[in-house]
Order: C-alpha cells, then sequence, then structure tokens
C-alpha cells in the first residue's frame, strides 16, 4: 500500500503544480476577461479600473506561484523522506495539506464566498486517502524515522 500511497500523493502534487501555472498563466498572460472574480462576472463587466485589475491579477499570479511552490516542496517530501518511510514525512504532508484547506475554507465564514472552497476540499480529501493508504506507518516503525 505503501506505493500506491506515494503515486497517489504525487498525482495530486502534479495537479497542484499544473493548477498554479494555469493561474499564473491567466494571471500574466491571460486576456483580461479571463480572469473570472464570480462564475458570472469578469472584470469587463465589473467595469473596475486599470489599477484594480491590474492588482487583482497581481494577487492571482501570487497565489498561483505560491502553489507552485507549496507543491514543488511537497513533492520533494512524498519522493524523498515519504517514500522512504519517514514518520515525519507523514505528518508534515498532512500538517500542511490541512493547514492550507483550513485557511483557504476561511472564505466561507469570513469573506462569503464558496467559490474555489471545494477545490480545497477535494485536496484535502485526496491526501488524507493517500496517507490513509500507508497508515500503517504509525504503528510500524521499520525504517521510520
Amino acid at each position: 500500500m505503501r506505493t500506491a500511497s506515494w503515486i497517489l500523493l504525487t498525482t495530486v502534487t502534479i495537479l497542484i503544480v499544473l493548477g498554479g501555472l494555469g493561474s499564473t498563466f491567466i494571471a500574466y498572460f491571460g486576456a483580461p476577461s479571463a480572469d473570472a472574480i464570480t462564475p458570472t462576472t469578469t472584470l469587463e463587466s465589473l467595469q473596475v479600473s486599470e489599477e484594480t485589475a491590474t492588482a487583482l491579477r497581481g494577487r492571482r499570479g501570487t497565489a498561483g506561484a505560491f502553489a507552485i511552490a507549496f507543491a514543488s516542496l511537497l513533492l520533494f517530501v512524498i519522493l524523498g523522506p515519504y517514500r522512504k518511510g519517514s514518520l515525519w514525512a507523514w505528518w508534515a504532508i498532512l500538517c500542511s495539506t490541512s493547514l492550507l484547506a483550513g485557511f483557504a475554507a476561511l472564505r466561507i465564514p469570513v469573506l462569503g464566498i464558496t467559490q474555489g472552497a471545494s477545490t480545497y476540499g477535494i485536496l484535502l480529501a485526496a491526501v488524507i486517502i493517500g496517507l490513509l493508504l500507508d497508515v500503517s506507518r504509525l504503528t510500524n516503525r521499520r525504517g521510520g524515522e
């Protein structure tokens, strides 16, 4: 099950990198109308100032960059110490992904928007499934650190 675990986690992490790259590409190179704020409105239909549109695109680019960086670091942990059986890597993956999903979910009660929140729920669920495939490492200390 350890092999299935790290393969699933690697697949999820690669999808995060691809999503981050897509978001960054749209922010920096996409047409302004491609930067949706809600499912039914775009920057053009909101008639926001050019400075505001640029700031929103910059924030999207920054979020995409952080997604790429998070996923890259996660990938190194998965393909290195996690794959070798390190116990701390199991907990690090669970903790970092839970924090990401938890803080992203704050958009619902704080901002009153649900757009994008399900993405983090799906991410957390996939990571938890991947970690549960190798939950035996929590009780079996063979080769773990």
